[in-house]
């Protein structure tokens, strides 16, 4: 039942091809030089571009994060700068229209934080910074109004701030990236592609006929199947 709901979402705009790239500390400017981010780039770049020529693409988005170190309000910012830059890029090597590309600065990335210190077990008192992480707010206010302490602060003082300065030296540089870029698909499921997702469920192999998926507004053809009483309640949808 996983590929006739995706075929039934095939009118429906598709997020496709993503990719990250990185920034250097502090920099706005999208540098091809940083890390893989020439190779990265200039592959989504041909897929867009050739998406372009073919008039299937809905839109792009690109999602801007930064590392806690720095104030909140620069973090936005520089976040914000980087989405821009990473936009214009694809606009300038592809020809797409730059209203066709989304930005969607974020601040700090807490919860990437959040994720990456939960999957790597060399953190220094991984379980304390965790425990901040989900527990402390972002920032801490008297009655007054005033800010008196923080996530980041927390952060910075745990354990004579060993965690900290492990965080800024090891994650702390793989937030620095204006993100994910992503293409949506104008999407209009072609019959083969649809044929060509059934063929590696393997969980669908009961189907006797699903050789048409042009017209998924009749299930007919799907008679063969035991039981279609209730497709709400499966663990793959």
């Amino acid at each position: 039942m996983l590929t006739v709901m995706m075929a039934l979402h095939a009118f429906g705009e598709t997020p496709s091809d993503s990719v990250k790239v990185y920034f250097r500390v502090g920099q706005r400017q999208f540098d091809p030089a940083l890390r893989n981010n020439r190779a990265v780039m200039d592959s989504f770049v041909n897929i867009v571009r050739k998406a372009n020529e073919e008039n299937n693409i809905e839109h792009l988005s690109v999602s801007g994060y930064a590392s806690p170190d720095g104030t909140s309000n620069a973090n936005e910012r520089l976040s914000a700068l980087r989405c821009d830059a990473i936009a214009n890029y694809v606009a300038e090597h592809t020809g797409i229209s730059r209203g066709l590309i989304e930005t969607i600065p974020g601040g700090v990335a807490w919860e990437e934080l959040r994720r990456m210190v939960a999957a790597n077990h060399d953190v220094p008192s991984r379980e304390k910074v965790l425990d901040i992480l989900d527990n402390t707010p972002i920032w801490i206010f008297n009655p007054e109004g005033k800010i008196i302490d923080g996530r980041k602060a927390q952060l910075m003082s745990l354990d004579r701030g060993e965690p900290y300065r492990w965080l800024l030296k090891h994650i702390f540089p793989e937030l620095r990236n204006a993100v994910a870029v992503t293409v949506f698909y104008k999407a209009e499921m072609s019959e083969l592609s649809a044929q060509s997702e059934i063929s590696e469920l393997s969980d669908l192999s009961d189907l006797s006929d699903l050789s048409d998926l042009s017209d998924l507004s009749d299930l007919s053809d799907l008679s063969d199947l035991s039981d279609l009483s209730d497709l709400t309640d499966r663990s793959y949808l």
